[in-house]
């Protein structure tokens, strides 16, 4: 009888270790996802930091671009 009730237990263990290691496969993939997430919000982070610094240099360039025939025909003129 105990062997009986052993063997069961036995069954019904392996059956939960089963679905525990299932359940660990699903908690990794969902780890690998969300460092995947972070990495693509860290680059988007990145790139839009990067923007908004070429953005300004560039209103920049335009505001030194359009001063400079000003200055070149100021020049002219001495």
């Amino acid at each position: 009888m105990k062997r009986d009730e052993i063997a069961e237990l036995d069954k019904k263990y392996d059956g939960l270790r089963a679905e525990y290691g299932k359940l660990e496969d699903e908690a990794a993939a969902v780890v690998v996802q969300l460092a995947a997430r972070r990495c693509e919000a860290r680059e988007w982070n990145i790139m839009a930091y990067e923007e908004d610094w070429q953005g300004i240099f560039d209103e920049d360039v335009d505001k030194d671009s359009t001063a400079l025939p000003s200055a070149v025909e100021a020049w002219i003129r001495l």
